[in-house]
């Protein structure tokens, strides 16, 4: 992926996938999001005493609520993409199939 800054005279060639981990690409979008969501929790850990909130409240929250919304996202998108799990129920729980309809 070519990123150009033509008022700076800048052009960068990126590529979609950061490195990878045991042959699955980690892509740099994923990075991104990784890191706001770390930086929203040290955030929210270090204002929690503003607010009368135990710190560890927060991290037991985010211990739950993380998984929680990992799962339900996922069940939102099977939900208004039933076509594709209709009649292979298996696929619902292949969360990396996608890279491979994307890639081939």
């Amino acid at each position: 992926m070519n990123v150009r800054f033509p008022g700076l005279g800048l052009d960068f060639n990126i590529d979609r996938s950061a490195f990878g981990v045991f042959g699955l690409p980690v892509y740099w979008y994923g990075i991104i999001i990784a890191l706001a969501f770390l930086l929203a929790v040290i955030l929210a850990v270090k204002c929690s005493r503003e607010f009368g909130i135990e710190p560890d409240s927060i991290l037991d929250m985010v211990l739950w609520a993380a998984p929680t919304a990992l799962v339900f996202s996922r069940l939102y998108y099977v939900v208004f993409s039933w076509d594709q799990y209709r009649d292979n129920l298996v696929d619902i729980f292949k969360v990396r199939k996608i890279y491979l309809i994307l890639n081939y």
